[in-house]
C-alpha cells in the first residue's frame, strides 16, 4: 500500500515563507519527493496577547463533554479516594472503603518486589516460580512457549528493580549480548545482577556462557559483587528453573 505525507509550515500571523513538502511511497520505494518555497503577506500584522480568561468554549460537544467529566469526579466521595492513603499511613480512614480497581497492578508491584529479593538473596527456586507466575499472568497462550515473550516478560518482571538498577536489555558485552544486565544506582549498595534466559537447554549453560562470553564486561567502571543468574524454560513441561552464582570484579 503506498503513503503520501504532506507538511506545511505557514505563518499566518505576519508576513513570512511557507514551505510546503511532499514525499510519497510505495512499499519501500521512493515515489514522490517535493519541495518548494513561496513567500506569503499576511492580511494583518497585529499581534497581542489575550488572557485565557476571555477565551469561552460555545461547542455544543465540548461542553457537554466537560459538563460530564465534571460530574464524574464530582462523584467521587472523597473519604474512599483517601481510604487507600490513610490506611497505609496509619491514620483513621473513618469506616471509608478504598475504591478498587487497583489490585492486579498492586499485586505486580508486591510480586515484582519479592522476585528482585530473592533474587538477591539466591533464593532459586522462588525466583523459579516468581518468573513462571509472571509469565503465566503476562502471556496469551499463543505466544506462551515463544522466546521473544518470555524475554518481554522477565523484563516485567523485574520491574520494581528500577528504582535501584539501572537495566538494559540484549547489552553488548565481551563476546556478545547480555540478555539482562542490573548495574547498581548511586548509593546502591546491593550487587549488580547479569541475566541470561535460556529456552529448552539448563541454567548451567546460561550461567557458563555468562562468563566464556565475558558478559561482566558490560559493567565497565563497577567494581564489586555480581550475581550471575541462569534461567532456563522447557518448553515441553512448561517449568521455569533458574541457578545463581557469585563472582567478583
Amino acid at each position: 500500500m503506498g503513503k503520501v505525507t504532506m507538511k506545511r509550515i505557514l505563518s499566518l500571523a505576519i508576513s513570512g515563507t511557507m514551505l510546503l513538502s511532499a514525499s510519497g511511497t510505495f512499499g519501500c520505494t521512493d515515489v514522490l519527493n517535493f519541495s518548494d518555497t513561496a513567500v506569503v503577506y499576511a492580511e494583518s500584522e497585529d499581534i497581542r496577547d489575550f488572557s485565557i480568561n476571555d477565551v469561552k468554549m460555545t461547542d455544543k460537544y465540548v461542553t457537554n463533554a466537560f459538563a460530564l467529566e465534571l460530574k464524574y469526579l464530582l462523584s467521587f466521595d472523597n473519604n474512599r479516594l483517601l481510604a487507600g492513603f490513610r490506611e497505609n499511613a496509619g491514620l483513621n480512614t473513618y469506616g471509608a472503603k478504598r475504591y478498587g480497581g487497583w489490585e492486579n497492578i498492586m499485586n505486580a508491584i508486591n510480586q515484582s518486589e519479592e522476585l528482585l529479593r530473592a533474587t538477591l538473596e539466591c533464593n532459586e527456586n522462588r525466583v523459579a516460580e516468581l518468573i513462571e507466575q509472571a509469565h503465566q499472568d503476562n502471556t496469551s497462550i499463543l505466544k506462551y512457549n515463544d522466546e521473544n515473550s518470555l524475554s518481554c516478560v522477565l523484563s516485567l518482571a523485574y520491574y520494581s528493580a528500577r528504582k535501584t538498577y539501572t537495566i538494559e536489555r540484549e547489552l553488548p558485552a565481551g563476546k556478545g549480548y547480555a540478555d539482562l544486565v542490573f548495574r547498581p544506582r548511586e548509593n546502591n549498595s546491593n550487587p549488580a545482577v547479569i541475566i541470561e534466559l535460556k529456552y529448552g537447554h539448563s541454567t548451567e549453560e546460561a550461567l557458563e556462557q555468562i562468563k566464556d562470553n565475558q558478559y561482566a564486561d558490560s559493567l565497565k567502571g563497577y567494581s564489586g559483587e555480581v550475581l550471575l543468574v541462569g534461567i532456563n524454560y522447557d518448553k515441553k513441561t512448561k517449568k521455569h528453573s533458574c541457578s545463581i552464582e557469585k563472582m567478583k570484579i
